[in-house]
């Protein structure tokens, strides 16, 4: 049987969601992504 940290796995993965919740966001890339996107007609 495999022991598994389940804290360590929903650290993990609550961490990756917030990370790319604001990597994503307006705060960080997100204007530039969304007019780098309308410029290159990728919608």
């Amino acid at each position: 049987m495999v022991n598994v940290e389940w804290l360590a796995v929903l650290t993990a993965a609550v961490s990756s969601f917030a990370l790319g919740s604001l990597w994503y966001s307006p705060l960080v890339f997100g204007k530039w992504q969304l007019r780098e996107l309308h410029a290159h007609g990728e919608t």
